[in-house]
């Protein structure tokens, strides 16, 4: 999705600059920003799991109740 919005938002520079449209120019830069703020959100997506501490062997024996 937001790549498509990145894809839109460059058809819509080449319009705003071959017709110098004001009205075109923020409509791309609006497409661009929502394009950047969905890349940011799934990438953010993908790291925040993968950034909490997993459990350390030590800590996994501790809960499982196995003592040797």
């Amino acid at each position: 999705m937001a790549i498509g919005l990145l894809v839109l938002s460059v058809a819509a520079i080449a319009v705003a600059v071959t017709a110098s449209s004001e009205a075109f120019a923020f409509a791309a830069l609006a497409l661009v920003l929502a394009g950047v703020a969905g890349v940011f959100g799934g990438i953010a997506t993908v790291i925040v799991p993968l950034a909490r501490p997993a459990d350390s062997p030590i800590e996994a024996v501790k809960r499982m109740g196995v003592h040797g």
